[in-house]
């Protein structure tokens, strides 16, 4: 059961409880306790949760140290992967894949900043493959086990995904291990690293919620920040970039960054907003009927969900909604509802949970918004920085993959390599 555009009907889920509506279960239904294991399923978000509100946020604000490193560690980890890709002699840098690149970027970033593994080049190379390709993987075996009868689903498509997230699982407790081994580094452990070690939660424990941390943290997010981009060039006017241009160097080199340099760079922060409600998953936030529930929209019809349906909501109908949504189809940094990013100090979405549906709400609203927020913002103002130059135009968003919509094809940019190194 998909709900479209109903504000009334996705309040009334999303704040029923879960021994009602559950989250967790609609979640291992579709395959993710094979997938990403039942206890990313089950406790996962609860560990992030914790983690997140007791070492990065202090209120609604980042705590002071978070934000420089968090900038530091991106530039560093782009500055390693245009590393990777340049050849000797040459004058520019080719990205044959900006996606990708990104992708990249925010995944070497995720594991030292907030696991805090720092592996060796080779190591930390071989680790990114295999967590890139294991997500990949994660997608398209949800999309086909979720046209399969189970008994079918199971052996084929979730065992063999299942049996590739041990794999990788055991690789990440060695690393782990090897951490927690060397205690004089304990300064030096990301805050997840560290709370799982004080916990005395295992290396193979640990490892799961690692995979699952990475699978929440880094995709979606990198997505987002590379479709700003492509719209902020594709989409927006001269004095639109150069004024993010303006930010972007800013807020790379401000010597006291904080939420308020986020907050403050209204044009960086309208594009990322705009991007995410215009690439949103076509259905999301899912949850199960534990018992039944009768549902009332604004007209005062009644639905009945039945004990075992799932609902989904569709994130897509209602961002493109024109009855809400003024000119829904349409791209716009500069809504009206964009205009309040300058008269606040919260870096969350400005606006009501159920107009702007992508980090979900209620009772299962996703705890790592205002990180994601973030990361979007600092990646897009890097990729402006290093004044990375897209190939060519800029393809139709496509919305094939579950995950925020991707392009049609690949896009490949060029960097030149002064910029690159200043």
């Amino acid at each position: 059961i998909v709900i479209g555009s109903s504000p009334e009907i996705m309040k009334q889920v999303a704040s029923l409880p879960s021994s009602i509506m559950s989250s967790e279960k609609a979640i291992a239904d579709i395959g993710f306790e094979y997938l990403l294991g039942k206890t990313n399923v089950f406790q996962g978000t609860a560990w992030h949760k914790r983690i997140l509100k007791d070492e990065i946020f202090d209120s609604s604000k980042f705590k002071p140290s978070f934000l420089p490193s968090l900038r530091a560690e991106l530039a560093k980890a782009m500055e390693n992967e245009i590393k990777n890709l340049a050849t000797p002699a040459k004058s520019s840098t080719l990205i044959p894949d900006l996606f990708g690149f990104v992708r990249r970027v925010v995944l070497r970033t995720m594991l030292n900043k907030l696991i805090g593994l720092y592996l060796n080049d080779d190591d930390e190379t071989a680790l990114l493959d295999d967590i890139m390709s294991f997500q990949d993987i994660v997608e398209d075996a949800t999309a086909t086990a979720a046209v399969m009868a189970g008994f079918v689903a199971r052996p084929f498509v979730l065992r063999p995904v299942e049996r590739r997230r041990k794999s990788i699982e055991k690789i990440i407790a060695g690393h782990i291990e090897k951490v927690w081994s060397n205690n004089p580094l304990k300064g030096q452990w990301g805050p997840w690293l560290r709370i799982f070690y004080e916990s005395r939660t295992s290396s193979e424990e640990a490892a799961t919620l690692v995979v699952g941390l990475m699978f929440a943290a880094h995709k979606n997010p990198a997505i987002g920040a590379t479709q700003s981009f492509c719209y902020l060039l594709s989409e927006g006017s001269r004095s639109d970039i150069d004024q993010a241009r303006n930010e972007a160097k800013h807020l790379m080199r401000s010597t006291s960054f904080s939420t308020s340099d986020i907050v403050e760079a209204h044009t960086l922060r309208q594009y990322v907003l705009e991007t995410v409600r215009m690439t949103s998953h076509s259905i999301g936030a899912l949850r199960k009927a534990c018992k039944d529930v009768v549902l009332v929209d604004s007209s005062l019809r009644e639905y009945t969900i039945r004990q075992g349906e799932t609902v989904a909501i569709s994130h897509i109908t209602m961002h493109r909604n024109n009855s809400i949504w003024k000119d829904g189809e349409k791209f716009d940094a500069h809504r009206e509802e964009w205009a309040s990013v300058a008269d606040t100090d919260d870096i969350s979405v400005p606006i009501d949970n159920y107009k702007m549906t992508a980090f979900s709400h209620g009772t299962n609203k996703c705890p790592g918004e205002r990180l994601a927020i973030a990361l979007m913002e600092i990646v897009l103002a890097l990729l402006l920085d290093k004044d990375v130059q897209i190939n060519g135009g800029v393809p139709p968003i496509s919305f094939e993959r579950a995950t925020l919509a991707q392009r049609t094809r690949k896009i490949s940019a060029v960097l030149t390599i002064n910029v690159s190194s200043s």
